[in-house]
């Protein structure tokens, strides 16, 4: 899912309606410039990938094409737009993962810190991740045990 101000009839608005798909790439922090670029509202029939020089590459699953490089794409086919209040959230299902190999573990999971994601918080700001910790979680059996030795 993904929310976004209402578009009008921008190009992209226009696309996901015409073909119910689209597909979503991660922003890794070394795009950024890029990725804040790709929100200036070109006019329609004006691509983003070609005002900002971005490489694409075809989707695997869906026609929407995706930022070559990205670390991540999620390739999705449309379930609902919903209207909330000046905005519209919309939902899909993902039909389709890429993930570059140069950002997953020994795993072959993504890696956050190899993904080196930002997220745009509003306005012109930005940020990034900071410390990252992981904790395993706690099968129920063993949960059982300390609950019981607890009590």
């Amino acid at each position: 899912m993904f929310s976004s101000p209402q578009w009008g009839e921008k190009t992209r608005y226009g696309t996901l309606i015409q073909t119910g798909q689209f597909t979503i790439c991660f922003a890794s922090r070394h795009h950024v410039e890029e990725i804040n670029a790709s929100a200036t509202e070109f006019e329609p029939g004006r691509s983003e990938f070609a005002e900002i020089a971005l490489e694409s590459e075809p989707g695997f699953r869906v026609k929407s094409p995706r930022v070559a490089g990205s670390p991540a794409a999620l390739e999705c086919e449309l379930e609902q737009i919903i209207e909330v209040g000046d905005s519209f959230l919309v939902l899909g299902e993902v039909v389709h993962v890429a993930v570059d190999d140069n950002v997953c573990n020994d795993q072959q999971r993504p890696d956050a810190q190899l993904l080196n994601p930002v997220a745009r918080l509003g306005g012109a700001q930005w940020c990034s991740i900071g410390d990252i910790m992981s904790i395993r979680r706690i099968s129920v059996e063993k949960w059982d045990e300390q609950r019981a030795a607890a009590d």
